[in-house]
């Protein structure tokens, strides 16, 4: 059988790759090509790091044995390690820790650190121009009878999420049990419930059909479900102007709301410890806004977040890519990628 190679591939009707692939890997290629989100940024990374130092491997030999995790599931007893993970803003960056992803990451928030300052008023803004670039939303977004009245957004998480863990939110002990979706969904709304004054909860199915719901949840009142089937993107409601702030353990969406300049009650930890949140840590707090120049530390917050991330042209840099390696804590990647000369 003959394979005839395509000599155009168009992942996009703007973007064609001439002469992409060989005759030797063409499968390899149109399986990158098709990868998803989270695979195809480990791909990236791994063959990106694999490459830099397959070609300076005489700067490499003074360092002790490493292992590289996409990860902390199958993290071992190794005296050495880097966890790497998607970033936070925007999610196609990468974090790096040896400790660990998210909360158990080396990078901590600090209320009394200026990051702001160590960032510069001109790079915060040309930084969450850039991160907004990538959080994609409808502003125009209106469901009849649930978006015409403030409301608060409550994105689910599944029950098997790693974070879920290591949150201290008091939910932690759902995590990996039988049916945790269901019982993380439905401790979630008891809570929020309690705290609620009354505004209307709109609460968002996640969209893995790992971390869906497998029976129907108990709403509270002024509470109302969209289900991921209904194909209505969370980050769609964050936007809205009646959205009056969102509720999570520790998601992501709370980062992308930020960008949104939407108010965020937090249960668990993320990037900051529960002693030290730069963000609201219950509905009635979030909705009086009982928490002090608010604005002021979420953007001290995000510059933290800003100064942190790593690029993937950072690993394509050996000398970069070495100290990394070398010393991971002790660097930020925004003020080292500018010194390198």
């Amino acid at each position: 059988m003959i394979i005839r190679i395509p000599k155009i591939i168009s992942p996009h009707k703007n973007i064609a790759f001439i002469r992409y692939v060989r005759r030797s890997n063409s499968s390899a290629a149109k399986q990158v090509l098709n990868l998803k989100q989270g695979s195809h940024a480990k791909t990236l990374l791994f063959t990106t790091i694999n490459r830099t130092v397959s070609s300076h491997p005489a700067l490499f030999n003074d360092l002790s044995p490493l292992e590289i995790h996409w990860s902390e599931r199958h993290v071992g007893n190794a005296e050495s390690k880097l966890v790497f993970e998607h970033g936070w803003l925007p999610r196609c960056s990468y974090q790096m820790s040896p400790y660990g992803a998210n909360a158990r990451s080396h990078v901590v928030f600090n209320s009394e650190t200026s990051y702001m300052k160590l960032l510069g008023s001109v790079e915060f803004e040309k930084c969450k121009s850039r991160a907004l670039r990538f959080v994609q939303s409808s502003n125009s977004l209106d469901i009849p009878e649930l978006t015409d009245q403030p409301f608060c957004l409550v994105p689910l998480q599944g029950g098997g999420d790693f974070n879920l863990k290591f949150s201290e939110s008091g939910f932690d002990y759902i995590f990996g049990e039988t049916g945790a979706n269901d019982k993380l969904a439905s401790a979630l709304l008891e809570r929020i419930e309690f705290e609620n004054p009354g505004i209307k909860i709109i609460v968002t199915e996640h969209p893995a059909k790992k971390c869906r719901l497998s029976k129907p949840l108990s709403l509270p009142k002024h509470t109302h479900l969209i289900k991921a089937t209904d194909n209505i993107r969370s980050i769609d409601l964050a936007a809205h102007k009646n959205c009056a702030g969102i509720v999570s353990v520790n998601s992501n969406l709370m980062h992308e709301a930020m960008l949104k300049n939407k108010r965020v009650c937090a249960y668990g930890r993320l990037m900051y410890n529960q002693n030290d949140k730069p963000v609201y840590s219950n509905l009635e707090g979030m909705l009086n806004n009982l928490v002090p120049d608010y604005e002021s530390k979420i953007n001290n917050y995000l510059s933290m977040l800003f100064l942190n991330q790593w690029e993937l042209t950072d690993f394509m840099d050996p000398v970069l890519l070495h100290r990394m390696f070398s010393a991971p804590t002790s660097l930020t990647p925004w003020e080292f990628r500018n010194e390198i000369t």
